[in-house]
């Protein structure tokens, strides 16, 4: 098929779901982008994935994880170019970040397979998969055309993904191993993949879940959506503790009710640090388990331990005598996060704990559809890169002479920045498909000194023109302004005398550096 991934992705954040599955086989598609992250299990019963070299490789059911899960999630596109052929699909891994693509130059001269796993990205994408995409088939080779009767597709050998390239009239009997694309299994999230939604943030940054519904018009803040909040392991256990992150206050649920009459609903607290809560009687209730749909990007959050309510004892009608409810694994179903309704014809609720889970809580790894992030990319271009600060460029002045760049101060009477390559930066987007023309990193090579290259993540905050990206300035946003002009974008010389062999002949010349403070510093053999 041998075609450029082309669909934009556009469209709304994905709702978590409430119900429980387990690698049931995706049934049926849509044309264009589809919402859910897939799995695809080969008839070995193992997932394809890309390793952390970029490598298509593959993850053992037994070895699945929350560290590991990412790279094994894809997005889905249905092409289908005419009616009565066979739709193609298009998969991009959400872990890599990356569009399931290759190139025959993985191929050795006179050789039909591969003895080493490909790397992702290339010519080749858009794969022959099901016959159909409403009703979707399981079971099946994938593979693409790279020329009119010859495809290349995949087979895995002993754990290994290799390449194969064969007649299309031969297909099914060369590419033996067979794909399913099934919903993934739910995973128990440890303090890492919360913290950074797995892989898509620093693990300082901060979490806050959605909830749909969530806490309204009330004072009483959810502490996992209307606050920001870091996750800490639990020694030994699966479970995390939670700590604000402006003040590190340890969340835990109280032995307290919110309200005083009706239906009574337990109200969430906070320690003055985690350890004490961790040396608390209380330890155990500021535990919590995250359970986690990759398919939907829907969590269930449940606490290890509460306390129900008061109970008649020595001292009267005390908390300290009620009985602890707790649970071990997420197969215990009860003391699950939810939000209740507390008057519910003024639509006010709150977070709570119940035996059901009544609202619908995404962790935000994203959707197909809609990148819940705020990475941001640039366009192929020419580029001054400034401090939002102090207005100082980020170049590399001559005194450094391109073995590193720093923020350097200009005297706009005295220098012209658009004559200075040292002071410009020629970017390129290092992911070229469709799917990542917003948020792809790009590389910022110096115009000056072209091994002077690194690359960047840059962000931008909701609403803002400036950038950030800590590679960069750790403390200061940025201001990257486009050079558009047509003379110094075509000036191969730009920020030189050039001068022609005859000019060289009958002219002498004595160069100066340029130095405000002084006229008489001349550039000769022995140096400045």
């Amino acid at each position: 098929m041998n075609r450029k991934f082309s669909t934009l992705f556009a469209g709304v954040a994905l709702l978590g779901a409430t119900s429980v599955f387990a690698a049931d086989n995706v049934t049926s598609l849509v044309e264009g982008t589809n919402d859910g992250l897939y799995q695809l299990k080969t008839n070995g019963n193992e997932y394809l994935s890309i390793d952390a070299d970029g490598k298509l490789s593959v993850v053992k059911t037994a070895d699945l994880e929350a560290d590991n899960v990412a790279s094994t999630l894809w997005c889905v596109t249905v092409t289908e170019e005419n009616k009565g052929k066979a739709p193609y699909f298009d998969f991009v891994n959400k872990g890599a970040e990356a569009l399931l693509s290759i190139t025959m130059e993985e191929f050795a001269a006179g050789t039909t397979a591969t003895t080493t796993a490909p790397v992702v990205g290339g010519e080749i994408s858009g794969w022959a998969f099901s016959p159909t995409y409403e009703t979707l088939e399981g079971t099946k080779p994938m593979y693409s055309y790279f020329t009119t009767d010859s495809v290349v597709g995949f087979v895995v050998d002993n754990s290994k993904v290799i390449l194969k390239k064969e007649l299309a009239s031969k297909a099914s009997a060369t590419f033996t191993t067979t794909f399913t694309l099934v919903k993934a299994d739910a995973i128990t999230l440890n303090a890492t993949q919360i913290n950074t939604k797995l892989g898509i943030q620093k693990a300082d940054a901060g979490v806050k879940l959605t909830f749909e519904p969530d806490a309204n018009k009330t004072s009483l803040k959810n502490p996992f959506s209307q606050e920001v909040f870091l996750a800490e392991d639990a020694e030994g256990e699966d479970f995390v503790y939670i700590t604000r992150k402006d003040d590190a206050k340890a969340l835990l649920v109280d032995t307290s009710y919110i309200n005083s009459t009706g239906s009574m609903f337990l109200a969430f607290n906070y320690m003055k640090d985690l350890a004490t809560l961790k040396a608390s009687d209380l330890n155990d209730h500021g535990k919590f388990l995250f359970t986690y749909y990759p398919t939907n990007d829907s969590l269930v959050i449940q606490v290890k331990t509460i306390v129900e309510k008061p109970i008649a004892g020595a001292d009267g009608i005390c908390w300290k005598y009620g009985t602890d409810v707790s649970i071990t694994s997420n197969a215990d179903e009860k003391n699950y996060v939810t939000v209740q309704d507390l008057v519910s014809e003024d639509k006010i609720r709150v977070v709570t704990i119940g035996d059901k889970k009544e609202t619908d809580i995404v962790l935000g790894f994203t959707s197909c559809k809609k990148s819940d992030t705020d990475r941001i990319s640039l366009a192929d271009g020419l580029y001054f890169i400034q401090s939002a600060a102090n207005n100082k460029y980020y170049a590399s002045p001559i005194h450094i002479d391109g073995e590193s760049a720093e923020w350097v101060s200009v005297d706009a009477n005295e220098q012209n920045v658009n004559h200075m390559p040292a002071f410009q930066w020629v970017v390129l987007k290092t992911k070229t498909s469709d799917y990542f023309s917003t948020t792809s990193p790009v590389t910022a090579t110096n115009r000056e000194y072209s091994d002077l290259s690194e690359t960047y993540q840059f962000t931008q905050a909701a609403g803002s023109s400036k950038y950030f990206c800590e590679d960069i300035s750790t403390t200061d946003s940025l201001v990257i302004t486009p050079i558009t002009d047509t003379k110094v974008l075509g000036d191969e010389n730009l920020g030189y005398k050039y001068l022609t062999d005859d000019e060289l002949m009958i002219t002498n010349y004595a160069f100066n550096y340029f130095n405000p403070l002084h006229n008489e510093e001349i550039h000769c053999s022995g140096g400045w």
